[in-house]
C-alpha cells in the first residue's frame, strides 16, 4: 500500500506494560477509527496495544467501481469469481510491515494477533497462515 494514499493506523497504547498486540482490520468502506472507539470503550485489555490500520481508497468492481476504503478489489461473489491477487499481496506486504515493527519493538510473534470485521476478517483469515 502506497504510504501517500493511506492514513496512518490508529493506535491505542496499552495502559499497562505492553506484552501483546492486536492488529484489527476494518471492513469494506470503513476506517480504523470506526473500530478503535469500540475497543477503547468496550473491549480494552490493559496489556494489549491495539493497531487499527486504514485501507487505501480504491475502486471496488462489485460496487460499480465506486472508490472506497478496501483492502483489495472485490471482482464478484461466486466461488468461481476471479480474485484481486495483486491487491491481496499489497495488503499482505503492508501487514507484514506492521507485524515486523511490533517484533522490532520487542513483542514476541506469538503475542501478536490479527483479526477483523467483514473484509478485514477475510484478510486476517488469509494472513493467519503466515509465520514470523
Amino acid at each position: 500500500m502506497a504510504a501517500s494514499t493511506v492514513a496512518p493506523p490508529i493506535i491505542l497504547r496499552s495502559v499497562e506494560k505492553h506484552t501483546s498486540t492486536l492488529i484489527f482490520f476494518h471492513g469494506l468502506g470503513d476506517q480504523g477509527d470506526g473500530w478503535a472507539s469500540v475497543f477503547k470503550e468496550e473491549m480494552r485489555v490493559p496489556y494489549i496495544k491495539y493497531i487499527f490500520p486504514n485501507a487505501q481508497s480504491r475502486p471496488v468492481t462489485l460496487n460499480f467501481g465506486m472508490r472506497m476504503p478496501a483492502w483489495y478489489d472485490i471482482l464478484g461473489l461466486t466461488a468461481n469469481s476471479a480474485e484481486d491477487e495483486q491487491g491481496i499481496e499489497i495488503a499482505k506486504d503492508y501487514v507484514h510491515g506492521l507485524i515486523n515493527k511490533e517484533i522490532e519493538d520487542g513483542i514476541s510473534p506469538k503475542r501478536i494477533s490479527i483479526g477483523g470485521f467483514s473484509m478485514g476478517a477475510a484478510l486476517a483469515l488469509y494472513l493467519s497462515g503466515i509465520d514470523f
